[in-house]
């Protein structure tokens, strides 16, 4: 993954476009500068409405800088009106404050402008405030619009954040660069996951936060991906599906010779060329199949008879040969390693495992599972194959790919 991209990464700093960003940084760090001079805590501390909406002529209040002059620092669009966003602005057409149009009599700042401002603009120092003490928690149950304190929370530390704030790209992003998340966890410690990746890595040597964001939004990174419709679902979605999954035992898997037939379902054959953007698209499959998973576990801790919490180790440490482990009540601890396609293979199961996972399937045949779910959009069973009924010896290191025939049973 990280060989992958590094190799995107050398190809856009190389380019011509890498050129045109790294001038353009200089004007936009400008215009920070000016928003950050004008906006300080003690100007909003003291600010007025007109110093803060967005609808007068006015091309210097806090939330034009945040719309358009600073938008080069990421776009907090999206489906929210200028009232959800902003939870107040100046209606030009009928000439007063709006804060929701006719019908809506109260929002969660309040009932009048007077007090929607007020109470927005404590909301705006309490934000700053947590986001100069890195308080991280603080910052998360901020009342204010997720992308709209996501952004300002940047502007005011944007050496230790970066500017990326929609969630469903975050969630592709962190996918696919295999950086393990929780699908249910906010935003801002999502995008400290991907701030902890550029640190760890040691792009913060090579680029800016900002140059770091229009590499990955560019062509040369993950524009592809961003754009295609691999979103990942919300936890409530999946939460609602993994419900009302069907849990099947395999009871055998062996080999499975029919090789043309292997080749015409994975798309894989012989000689084919290696595409990032095919692996990149697997790795959000995965992350699909592991929520659908740690969802149906959760959701029938009774009947698998469940003994305490079921951790997510998918969510903290990829490196471990298992996704899932928990206790049943008899104290054994079960192993689970998931898998999932994108696609309707039918009858058949098809993975990969690596040497390290085989590893632990032979240490522990017994509690070791593969939980494999047939196309992960529309998934009606998950597949549970305890690693003794996987014929082993037939398949050889070091990376594995099981393409198999099996036999069911309804658990």
């Amino acid at each position: 993954m990280i060989e992958v991209f590094y190799s995107k990464l050398d190809v856009w700093m190389s380019s011509d476009e890498f050129k045109k960003r790294m001038k353009e940084e200089t004007k936009k760090k400008l215009l920070l500068d000016d928003f950050l001079k004008k906006f300080t805590l003690d100007f909003v501390k003291n600010m007025s409405i007109d110093d803060y909406v967005l609808g007068k002529k006015d091309h210097t209040t806090f939330c034009y800088y945040i719309e358009y002059s600073l938008e080069a620092y990421g776009a907090t669009g999206g489906q929210t009106t200028a009232p959800q966003k902003y939870g107040i602005h100046w209606d030009k057409k009928n000439g007063k404050y709006s804060f929701g149009g006719k019908k809506v009599k109260k929002t969660r700042f309040g009932s009048n402008s007077t007090i929607i401002f007020q109470n927005i603009k404590n909301a705006l120092i309490s934000l700053i405030e947590d986001t100069y003490n890195g308080n991280y928690d603080g910052i998360v149950n901020s009342r204010l619009n997720p992308q709209f304190k996501n952004k300002i929370s940047f502007l005011y530390s944007s050496n230790t954040q970066l500017p990326i704030y929609s969630e469903d790209d975050l969630n592709i992003i962190l996918s696919a660069l295999e950086i393990p998340y929780s699908l249910s966890s906010d935003r801002f410690y999502k995008r400290k996951k991907l701030y902890e990746f550029y640190l760890a890595n040691e792009i913060s040597a090579l680029i800016s936060p900002l140059l770091f964001m229009n590499f990955l939004y560019s062509n040369f990174g993950y524009r592809k991906l961003l754009r295609s419709k691999e979103k990942l679902p919300t936890i409530e979605k999946t939460l609602s599906i993994a419900f009302n999954l069907n849990l099947i035992d395999v009871e055998l898997l062996s080999r499975n010779d029919d090789t043309d037939n292997t080749q015409k379902n994975t798309g894989s054959r012989k000689g084919s060329k290696y595409d990032p953007f095919i692996d990149e698209k697997k790795k959000i499959t995965g992350k699909k199949a592991e929520q659908l998973v740690i969802n149906y576990l959760n959701s029938h801790k009774r009947e698998l008879c469940i003994n305490g919490d079921v951790k997510a180790w998918c969510e903290e440490d990829d490196s471990k040969g298992y996704d899932i482990s928990y206790f049943q009540t008899d104290g054994i601890q079960v192993y689970i390693e998931v898998k999932g396609v994108s696609y309707d293979i039918k009858e058949r199961i098809m993975f990969e495992i690596s040497s390290n996972q085989m590893r632990l399937m032979r240490k522990y045949p017994e509690s070791y599972y593969i939980f494999f779910i047939n196309d992960v959009d529309n998934p009606k069973t998950i597949k549970r194959i305890l690693a003794k009924n996987i014929d082993i010896e037939n398949f050889i290191p070091v990376k594995y790919r099981i393409n198999v025939k099996s036999i069911e049973s309804d658990s």
